[in-house]
């Protein structure tokens, strides 16, 4: 029967695979069990958001919506010289997200 592979095999993950050797079988070891007794799945759900954000919908523009704040939008269109292309830009990418979060100056 075809199986449909959503994500390569793990190849190269130390913790887990440090993990699976302690095992009988470490080749029959599934995923679960790794997540329940390494991790928590509490630890996975709030993994979940950088994976599947929430959105702000503002001024025609999508912008992470833990990003988003009307005064934030009018500081950067500033900034950028009114252009809302670049602030959406900006405010919409991940890594300008985690980056803006520690500069103390943004």
């Amino acid at each position: 029967m075809p199986e449909i592979k959503t994500i390569k095999p793990f190849n190269g993950l130390k913790k887990h695979t440090q993990w699976a050797s302690l095992w009988a079988a470490p080749s029959t070891v599934e995923t679960p069990g790794y997540v329940s007794e390494v991790s928590h799945p509490e630890d996975c759900l709030v993994f979940c958001r950088l994976l599947f954000p929430d959105f702000t919908v503002a001024k025609g523009c999508v912008f992470l919506s833990d990003k988003y704040s009307e005064e934030g939008v009018g500081t950067w269109l500033r900034r950028l010289g009114g252009d809302m292309r670049a602030v959406s830009g900006f405010g919409a990418n991940v890594n300008g997200f985690i980056a803006s979060r520690s500069c103390v100056q943004c």
